[in-house]
């Protein structure tokens, strides 16, 4: 009977916008409720020719479907059908993808044009479900493929999804969230990331949107996207160039929801990662031509006053790890040493420097990002002015007493943590040792010992403590 059905649908012989046509979705959706589908796809091709059958009639004759009582019973059956992931393979394999682009494109518009606060709200709630699955779905297909097959084998899909960036007037704004999440996903090797940058220029798209937009949603899926594209070295400064702080300054200051400050942080800290370049800009104010207030701070610094005023856990340890990301950038930066003396001194003149970092150590919610923020310090005092400034960090008891503690627990085995691997005890008790190494070495200046006696000696009787001898 499916079948049956779907002939008749296929043949031309019904109208869409008239009864019988209506009967016959509703019998569609009420058979396919009846079968048994994950074992008829697995055992019938016939079956499964006909699920794509269906995909196809839908998308060709969606759009003459004026009366949504009779859209309802067909969107209910395209559903039922791409919950089965044999189903969702197959339309990859045989490159039929832009069938559900294109479904998906007329159930988000649909839902986009009826209202919520009239009689229609729950025809729009439905049919927004409906567009929220289906994104779902689209969201796998591309994990499941990847940016060279369909290139070569589906071009007519990669089109839609690229002209749904770009056509922002004609798109509704569920089509250029999916095409994010889609190139998103595709964008898992750093060969894609590089391709979608260099030759799709899907950076500057996604730039654009994080500046423009106030839609929560369409600015976590943007900067989710730019945060994978960044994770490639060779994009970004390119990425950068094309104004990626100027935009992510719009997600630090966003203070409704702690996701998306924190993402803003994510891709700071991979943009600078590895980065010198992005590292002088990111300590520059912002460039007057794309950023309209002129009393705008050094994006460093409204960095960390979002650490300072926010109390979500994971945006300050994200800040935290940004600290960490410059000073290690500069330690091994192949640069003239008075260029990379210049930046650190920059950006250890910023005032609570260390905050994100000292509100990592105090916590005990999670040991590795502890180690990270000690790790931290010891990267800070690897210049003359770092070490002072780490120094002073130190000169409170409490935290000396963790940093003594943090050797200790590696050091002593009845206190090991069922969970702690061996090798990053060791790892945190060497970058304890570095810390109060560099400390004693790097606080001596031309001007002399800049470390008070009573800490030089207790940071020494530490080390012999534990069999290092200072330097």
């Amino acid at each position: 009977m499916f079948h049956q059905c779907l002939v008749a649908l296929s043949s031309g012989a019904l109208d869409p916008t008239n009864g019988a046509c209506n009967n016959t979705y509703h019998n569609l959706d009420t058979i396919l409720q009846a079968l048994d589908i994950d074992e008829l796809v697995s055992e019938d091709q016939d079956f499964l020719d006909d699920t794509i059958a269906l995909l196809k009639y839908t998308a060709e004759s969606q759009e003459q479907i004026e009366d949504i009582e009779d859209y309802l019973p067909l969107q209910s059956s395209y559903l039922t059908v791409l919950r089965n992931g044999q189903i969702c393979r197959e339309v990859t394999d045989i490159n039929s993808l832009h069938l559900v682009l294109r479904i998906f494109k007329d159930v988000s518009k649909r839902a986009e044009n009826l209202r919520s606060d009239t009689s229609d709200a729950e025809h729009k709630a439905q049919l927004e479900a409906s567009s929220n699955e289906l994104l779902m779905v689209l969201c796998e297909m591309a994990i499941s493929t990847n940016l060279p097959y369909l290139l070569e084998r589906d071009p007519e899909s990669l089109k839609i999804v690229r002209d749904w960036l770009s056509d922002e007037d004609q798109t509704p704004q569920a089509c250029f969230i999916c095409a994010t999440l889609f190139f998103g996903n595709l964008a898992e090797e750093d060969s894609v990331c590089e391709r979608l940058v260099h030759e799709y220029q899907l950076h500057k798209l996604m730039i654009q949107r994080l500046r423009t937009s106030t839609d929560l949603r369409l600015l976590h899926a943007a900067g989710g996207c730019l945060r994978n594209l960044a994770v490639s070295q060779k994009n970004k400064e390119v990425i950068a160039t094309a104004g990626a702080f100027e935009a992510i300054l719009h997600l630090l200051q966003i203070n409704v929801v702690h996701e998306l400050p924190y993402l803003g942080a994510c891709i700071t800290r991979q943009l600078i990662n590895g980065s010198f370049a992005n590292i002088q800009r990111f300590t520059s104010k912002p460039d007057p031509a794309i950023q309209a207030d002129p009393e705008t701070p050094p994006y460093l610094n409204v960095l960390l006053q979002l650490s300072s005023r926010s109390d979500d856990f994971a945006t300050k340890a994200e800040v935290a790890r940004t600290v960490a990301a410059l000073f290690r950038t500069l330690s091994g930066a192949q640069l003239p040493q008075h260029e990379v003396d210049d930046l650190r001194r920059n950006i250890l003149s910023r005032a609570n420097l260390l905050s994100p970092v000292e509100a990592m150590i105090r916590q005990d919610q999670n040991r590795p990002l502890r180690s990270e923020a000690w790790f931290a310090l010891a990267l800070t005092a690897q210049s003359h002015e770092g070490a002072n400034i780490v120094a002073k960090f130190l000169e409170a008891d409490d935290l000396f007493e963790l940093l003594r503690e943090q050797i200790k627990i590696v050091e002593n085995d009845s206190r090991k943590g069922k969970h702690e691997p061996q090798d990053r005890m060791n790892e945190d008790r060497e970058n304890g040792f570095v810390l109060l190494s560099s400390l004693l070495q790097k606080t001596r200046g031309p001007d002399g010992d800049c470390m008070p006696e009573s800490q030089r000696k207790k940071l020494e009787y530490l080390l012999r403590e534990h069999n290092v001898r200072p330097d």
